[in-house]
């Protein structure tokens, strides 16, 4: 029971922690790969994408630009991911078509 309540609030702090913010709350003017990553991204993967969020992701640092670019259109559409594609669907949503790319581009650089 113990056990079970102590992963429920995981992952409540985890959805609170993550959710929320969208690189819509970005001023344009700093919309930038690095911002959107910096404050939006890196809160739940890491702040080199090296965790895995919700601890069930994929470290997306070993994905490739290409792999990240089709994941963030997936969310977008509602297509790909698993139980919490909900909270993804919402950040990548949230990003302009140029941005995708972009994003999806120095994502991939951290890990190189």
């Amino acid at each position: 029971m113990k056990l079970i309540l102590g992963l429920a609030f995981t992952a409540a702090f985890a959805l609170i922690a993550c959710a929320g913010k969208t690189a819509q709350d970005i001023p344009a003017e700093q919309r930038t790969p690095q911002t959107i990553f910096t404050q939006i991204c890196s809160r739940c993967h890491g702040d080199q994408a090296q965790s895995r969020a919700y601890g069930v992701s994929q470290v997306i640092a070993n994905m490739s630009a290409e792999e990240i670019e089709q994941a963030l259109r997936g969310y977008r559409a509602g297509t790909y991911g698993g139980a919490f594609k909900g909270v993804m669907r919402e950040q990548a949503g949230s990003l302009s078509e140029e941005e995708i790319p972009a994003v999806a581009a120095y994502v991939s650089a951290l890990g190189q």
